[in-house]
């Protein structure tokens, strides 16, 4: 047969290569000849032939097998059929099974179950200084913010005044004085010998008012002091005069005189920071400062800075310093002198007015132009001048790495190198260089090495380097700090407010006390966080108005570029503590300016907005957060948080997908790293935290820049990683379920597999019954069985006749049945109209089914109906949707039975038999009012959707809705679940003469299989 089909073939072939010769022929006859053309085409015929020719195939030795069945197939086991009618696997879209009978009936459209609770953040406390770093902050999460009561009576202990004092004009500031009876008198001079205040002779060194206060001492003056004509104010006693200290100028008018020198054995002038620099001069050895050597003028530099710390009129003893201080500088480049001292206190004076372009043009120009051996020599000092003075901590570490390389194992330069690594952030080089500074013959280094713990997040560590370095100086205010900050990460928060409180009253006096002073700032604002966190208001206040004064008195604000002494974020903290969100709000704006380079600062504006409602306020603030500190891990949470509403609300406010899609992925990505950097720091063991894992499940199943198939995948991956880790983990399992039933679409066996989950969840041992997640999966569970018991069933009427399970009552010349795709209730003489009168118990007209649902598989009955208003003459009727139980014979409805809803003439009516509404109680047919008129029908915009639904464990509960909108919701004894037949009954009446026009598209059911 094979042979037979190839030489058909082959028979085919050549018919068409002889047809086709007649073209080839004809074209070679033209070109060679008859004779010739057809001797060549012969030729092309048997090439053709062998290369076409039909061959049998080769012979296949067929060797039997045994028959192989499905797994699922036991052809021992008789077939099992399913007492339900309508329930069915269901077939893979596109196929359709040729030897099972097809069923009017399909699986409800999946149910939409919310996605699962979130997982809440935990609020990140600020830290202490010294505190733990950036990377390590996890430590300072609490659940939320401590709450703060105001006026709570809490005290701070009594701290010396030193930390507070701020200088306050007194009047020998600023008035002048003689001396009588042995009490100060104070006058304001005016002139001398005609030299008036204010004039250039004034100033002079050498004018008369100097030639006064002096008496004529070395240099000599031209004219004797006691001839001198003095013209001044009497202002009288101390207290007198201390009327006239905030308005001097007012002072100049009292009581003026005129007086010789003579007159008084001395004349004292008053103690400004003009008079006190000349005087300063003439101790260095010449009033006039240009005539000082280098050394008089360090003197004079000297005592001005004392001047300018005491904050007098508002630090110009510093610009005096200065003055002093820059024109050593420039004697000793002239005498090619050694300029480093000079340089120092130049620059602590810049650095105390905050001069810093100054301070780096001086410093540019005396490394330009020191000799190598002197920059090489000092490398360390320079290094301490970089980093104490500059904070230009890779500089620094450069000079110190040059001193090293000089001298290995040299102690101020490792120490030096320890702080610079520190300040950049390499808490774990810092470590290495103070141990190493130890090893060199020194073992007071314990305080930098637990402060260096302490960042590296070794709480333990920390406090037992800050404990030895108590046990060789109970004082040590550093150690002090350490060792409460550690007490502070690790929750003993009253032993950290103890030892804050010990460090804020160290004295401040004397050289161990010059530490107590420089970091009694650190100290109140650490206590301040005690005290907060204990929920002291009143003492957590008093101890950052405190801190802001001690700063005030030359404390220092932080020692890395992430601390910060900031008494407006105190304030922050404690209205967050009391729940005020936008006065927070406005006092972290305030502590921005005063922590430029502070995270937290950032992190927590960023929270508060957050709280507010505002999230892209809030990741603009986070992601600043992050780029002061990028390995602040503790953002990440956060930021994909953040990211992920921003993304939400660009999506809610109809704008594309793919305008939200960076947000959605930056929201993943975020998450991701929070999670790794979690599991990490855990070392693996997820049981002690997977909050962060769970919250990289939940943003991956609202992540939707991925097609849902994906997103859901990937989520259910995440949470089998969580439970592959944590058997237990209920959330894990919850989000499993749910991803689980979202990809049951494409997959139905997931159906299963879900409800094992969510009843996994309800399992759990220890979760109470007042547990989100063991809710979430109780009632996800509860809807997912449900919803997979339930089937719908659509009856539209594109048949010319009704199926037989439907009833119709026909009288009164109205006639119902199918046309063009509607049920049509219609007159059957059109002029005529009903031919008699009809009412709820003999109605003109219905169709019934008591075939599509029972009591207890009823669910919802939904109804297309199309009541045309336009003619008033037409449809002056009243017609019913109804459900009741079975009628028998009877053509109307149950008395006091059912519950339907009406048009009636246009309006809309209720019927509820058995129900509990006072309203309807009666059983009777009642009007649907509306802003205290009856409720119109809904204009017919093609079809009025009536739907009467059941809910309730025991199905009592009956909702009806016209177009949505619910008319009423009542319980009704009657439809408890329970077996029986329930009737759908379509139909109504009307008087005789009425014109009939209503027709029903559709009518769909849902009912439990």
């Amino acid at each position: 047969m094979v042979l037979a089909a190839g030489f058909f073939v082959t028979f085919l072939i050549f018919l068409a290569l002889g047809l086709g010769a007649l073209v080839v022929t004809a074209a070679l006859d033209r070109a060679l000849g008859k004779e010739r053309g057809l001797f060549l085409w012969s030729f092309a015929l048997l090439a053709m032939a062998f290369l076409l020719r039909a061959e049998a195939p080769k012979q296949v030795n067929v060797s039997p097998q045994a028959l192989k069945l499905s797994a699922a197939v036991d052809p021992s086991k008789a077939l099992q059929l399913s007492p339900q009618v309508f329930a069915r696997s269901e077939l893979a879209r596109g196929l359709r099974n040729a030897f099972q009978e097809q069923s009017d009936t399909r699986p409800l459209p999946p149910e939409r179950l919310p996605e699962p609770p979130s997982v809440g953040l935990a609020f990140p406390l600020p830290a202490t200084i010294p505190g733990v770093a950036p990377a390590g902050r996890r430590v300072y999460r609490v659940a939320e913010p401590p709450k703060v009561t105001m006026g709570d009576g809490s005290k701070l202990p009594d701290v010396p005044p030193d930390a507070y004092v701020s200088w306050t004009p007194q009047p020998e500031d600023v008035f002048d004085w003689i001396v009588a009876n042995g009490s100060r008198v104070y006058i304001y001079i005016r002139a001398v010998d005609g030299v008036k205040e204010g004039s250039a002779r004034w100033e002079d060194p050498k004018s008369p008012r100097w030639n006064l206060a002096l008496k004529g001492a070395t240099p000599t003056f031209e004219k004797s002091w006691e001839n001198l004509q003095v013209e001044f104010a009497y202002l009288g006693n101390e207290e007198q005069a201390r009327k006239f200290v905030a308005t001097p100028r007012k002072a100049r008018g009292q009581s003026v005189a005129t007086l010789e020198g003579s007159k008084h054995e001395q004349w004292f002038l008053r103690r400004t920071v003009d008079n006190l620099f000349v005087e300063a001069c003439r101790r260095a050895g010449n009033p006039v400062m240009s005539a000082l050597g280098v050394e008089g003028l360090r003197a004079v530099a000297a005592e001005m800075a004392t001047v300018g710390q005491s904050g007098k009129e508002d630090g110009k003893g510093w610009r005096k310093a200065i003055e002093a201080l820059e024109l050593a500088l420039a004697k000793c480049a002239a005498e090619r002198r050694e300029p480093t001292e000079v340089l120092e206190a130049l620059i602590d004076a810049y650095r105390a007015v905050h001069d810093e372009t100054r301070l780096m043009a001086t410093l540019a120009s005396f490394l330009s132009t020191a000799s190598g051996n002197a920059v090489a020599e000092g490398s360390t000092w320079v290094g301490d001048l970089f980093l104490q003075r500059l904070r230009l901590a890779d500089r620094a570490d450069a000079y110190y790495a040059r001193a090293l390389e000089t001298t290995k194992g040299l102690k101020e330069a490792l120490v030096g190198r320890g702080d610079a690594l520190g300040y950049m952030g390499d808490h774990a080089g810092a470590l290495k260089a103070y141990r190493q500074a130890a090893d060199s013959g020194r073992g007071e280094l314990a305080v930098r090495e637990a402060e260096a713990l302490l960042r590296l997040g070794d709480l333990a560590g920390a406090k037992a380097a800050a404990e030895q370095a108590l046990g060789a100086d109970a004082y040590d205010v550093r150690a002090l700090l350490v060792k409460g900050a550690a007490q502070y990460a690790a929750g003993d928060v009253a032993g950290a407010r103890d030892a804050f409180a010990q460090a804020a009253v160290l004295p401040g006096d004397g050289a161990a006390g010059a530490g107590a002073r420089r970091h009694r700032a650190e100290a109140l604002f650490d206590l301040g966080l005690a005290e907060w966190r204990l929920g002291h208001g009143d003492a957590a206040t008093a101890a950052f108005d405190a801190a802001e004064k001690a700063l005030r008195a030359g404390a220092q604000r932080g020692r890395h570029p992430d601390e910060t002494v900031s008494a407006e974020l105190g304030r922050a903290l404690l209205q967050l503590g009391q729940g005020n969100a936008d006065e927070a709000s406005a006092a972290l704006d305030r502590a921005r300016e005063q922590a430029e380079r502070c995270a937290y600062v950032e992190f927590l504006a960023g929270w508060v907005a957050r709280q507010q409602g505002d999230a892209p306020r809030a990741r603009g603030r986070f992601e600043a957060a992050l780029g002061l500190a990028p390995d602040y891990h503790e953002l990440d949470g956060w930021l994909a948080e953040t990211r992920l509403s921003v993304a939400q609300l660009a999506v809610s406010e109809g704008r594309p997908l793919a305008e939200a899609g960076a947000d959605f992925q930056a929201a993943v990505s975020f998450a991701e790293r929070a999670a790794a950097t979690e599991l990490a720091a855990l070392k693996g063991d997820l049981k002690a935290n997977p909050d962060l894992a769970i919250r990289l499940a939940l943003t991956q199943v609202q992540n939707q820049r991925l097609p849902e198939r994906r997103r859901f995948e990937a989520a259910l991956k995440t949470a089998e990683d969580v439970l592959a880790k944590v058997r237990d983990e209920r959330r894990a399992l919850a989000i499993k379920g749910y991803c689980n039933y979202r990809l049951g679409v494409n997959d139905p066996s997931r159906y299963d597999q879900c409800l094992r989950d969510f009843q996994a969840v309800v399992d759990v041992q220890g979760s109470g019954e007042d547990d989100p997640w063991r809710k979430y999966a109780a009632a996800s569970r509860k809807t997912v069985t449900r919803w997979l018991s339930l089937e719908e069933k659509t009856i539209e009427f594109a048949e010319s006749q009704l199926p037989s399970d439907w009833e119709l009552s026909q009288s009164h010349g109205i006639r119902v049945g199918p046309d063009e795709g509607w049920l049509v209730y219609r007159d059957q003489n059109r002029s005529a109209g009903a031919s008699d009168d009809g009412n709820d118990a003999d109605p003109t007209v219905s169709a019934k089914n008591k075939k599509l649902f029972g009591k207890e598989s009823l669910e919802t009955v939904q109804v297309w109906l199309s009541i045309p208003k336009r003619d008033t003459s037409v449809n002056k009727v009243v017609f019913g949707v109804v459900v009741q139980p079975p009628s028998g014979a009877g053509k109307g409805l149950g008395r006091n039975q059912g519950i339907g809803v009406f048009y009636n003439r246009g309006k809309v009516a209720l019927r509820i038999g058995g129900g509990a509404d006072p309203l309807y109680k009666d059983g009777s047919m009642k009007a649907v009012m509306k802003d205290g008129a009856e409720m119109e029908w809904p204009d017919d915009g093609g079809a009025v959707l009536v739907e009467i639904q059941r809910s309730g464990d025991d199905g009592t509960q009956l909702t009806v809705r016209l177009n949505g909108q619910e008319l009423v919701s009542d319980k009704v004894s009657a439809f408890r679940r329970a077996r029986g037949e329930q009737e759908l009954w379509l139909g109504g009446w009307s008087a005789k003469a009425e014109k009939w026009d209503i027709r029903i598209d559709k009518v769909r059911v849902v009912r439990t299989k």
